[in-house]
């Protein structure tokens, strides 16, 4: 009686003898039953059918494995793999639509995988189907857009925040974002540039989200003495000549006429001796040569003063005349006595006081008196010998009451020719000359000093010869 052929196999020849005669089912096929002439079928889809594996009579026990596709009629497990870029999770997968895209932020590297190969490098994005892992498609990936930084594996690129922006691609992580810098802001996310400037009054210093920041760490208000245009980093320091007074200042004011301005102080008064014009710092204006000024606040050259009479004026070098010298008014530099005069005294004004015949005074040695003459006399003798006078003093009527007091005075002796022609210089030795006196009548510029009491020793004189004593 002739045998089935057993399951897994079939038998389409007449005459067989033997079990082993049948053949195998083929791969991709099944051979379900038993005494079969032909495959049952191809293997359904989703499965394999592998005969080199053993008689395939039930394909269900072959399920198509995870990475892998299975159309009908597989022959081998593997012999369709899900492409690079996808990967299978599951098993019994029928078509290479069922691959699953490869995540965003993963890479699918190999063909048959079942999960991702891993993360997308940082400074990436994968946008999904991702083969490896820095994409430069921009299909399936591609670096990081500017405005954003990338982690590892992200599936999103992250924004970079307020305050911050970035026009490079690429970022690995957020200090790829750039702080807003300097005299800007940024106000949004995801920026690839600042918003905009600084608003006049404020200043921006860095990372500053709005254009009028007042937190004192991004930026703030302008302060005093300071001015802050469009688009300021750092407040700037009002120059010299100029002035703020307040908070939120845009531009520095001008310095007004008749002040000095030196930030941050406010405005100050032209100081005395100087005139401050408009726009003045440190550079405060003398007075001209001559002039002075005793009065805060001047704001032109026209506002000194000419110097007094009897001082004179140059810069700082300001006083009153001194001796030897006379000063008229606007004096810058005092003018020295006439050849011919001289002053002891200070705060002269004009030459005249001491010009020739100007202040005549003499004293005349005669008959044991001294006289004071107002003009020179019409004749001289000369007392010798030594000795202590009282004087009766003629002043042209002046009334002249005597007190004491001890100025120093010193003769001076004229050359006069002796007979022959010969010029004698025989000494007058003043020893001390006392002098004072109450005066009715006249001006003390014209009398300093008086002689009450004379000490005069003099040596042996000719007639001829005579002492005059000139006053300072």
């Amino acid at each position: 009686m002739p045998r089935l052929c057993p399951p897994g196999t079939f038998s389409n020849l007449l005459g067989q003898s033997m079990a082993s005669e049948c053949q195998l089912c083929p791969s991709g096929f099944y051979c379900e039953g038993s005494g079969l002439s032909d495959p049952s079928g191809e293997c359904w889809e989703g499965y394999y059918c592998d005969s080199s594996q053993g008689p395939v009579s039930d394909f269900t026990l072959y399920p198509c494995p995870q990475g892998f596709y299975c159309p009908p009629g597989t022959h081998q497990g593997t012999q369709y793999s899900c492409p690079p870029g996808t990967f299978g999770p599951r098993q019994k997968l029928k078509s290479i639509q069922e691959c699953q895209r490869c995540p965003l932020g993963k890479y699918c590297e190999f063909p048959g995988l079942s999960t991702p190969t891993g993360d997308c490098a940082e400074g990436f994005w994968c946008k999904g189907g991702a083969r490896v892992r820095d994409p430069m498609d921009g299909v399936t990936g591609l670096p990081c857009p500017p405005g954003h930084y990338c982690l590892a594996g992200t599936p999103t690129p992250s924004l970079c925040p307020h305050g911050t922006w970035s026009s490079n691609e690429g970022n690995k992580n957020l200090w790829g974002c750039q702080p807003c810098p300097g005299g800007h802001y940024c106000n949004s996310t995801g920026l690839v540039a600042p918003s905009g400037h600084c608003s006049p009054g404020f200043y921006c210093i860095a990372g500053a989200r709005t254009p009028t920041p007042t937190d004192g760490l991004s930026g703030a208000p302008c302060p005093m003495g300071h001015s802050c245009p469009l688009g300021t980093k750092n407040p700037i320091l009002c120059s010299p000549g100029t002035y703020m007074p307040q908070t939120h200042g845009e531009e520095c004011y001008t310095c007004p006429e008749g002040k000095y301005c030196v930030p941050p102080q406010k405005p100050q008064f032209c100081p005395k001796g100087f005139f401050c014009p408009k726009e003045t710092g440190l550079d405060w204006q003398p007075c001209p040569p001559g002039t002075y000024s005793p009065e805060q606040g001047l704001e032109s050259s026209t506002g000194c003063r000419a110097c007094d009479g009897g001082k004179y004026c140059l810069y700082r070098q300001a006083g009153p005349c001194p001796p030897g010298h006379y000063c008229p008014k606007g004096t810058a530099v005092p003018k020295h006595c006439p050849v011919g005069t001289f002053s002891t005294r200070i705060k002269l004004s004009s030459e005249d006081i001491f010009a020739p015949g100007a202040h005549p005074f003499h004293w005349l040695v005669q008959q044991g008196h001294i006289t004071l003459y107002k003009g020179k006399p019409a004749a001289f003798s000369v007392l010798e010998g030594s000795s202590v006078l009282r004087i009766p003093l003629l002043l042209l009527g002046v009334n002249v009451q005597l007190a004491i007091t001890a100025p120093l005075v010193q003769l001076q002796r004229l050359n006069t020719h002796a007979p022959g022609g010969l010029t004698t210089h025989r000494s007058a030795a003043v020893m001390f000359l006392t002098v004072s006196l109450v005066i009715q009548g006249i001006s003390a510029m014209e009398l300093d000093s008086y002689l009450l009491l004379v000490s005069v020793k003099l040596g042996s004189i000719a007639p001829e010869e005579l002492f005059l004593l000139d006053l300072p």
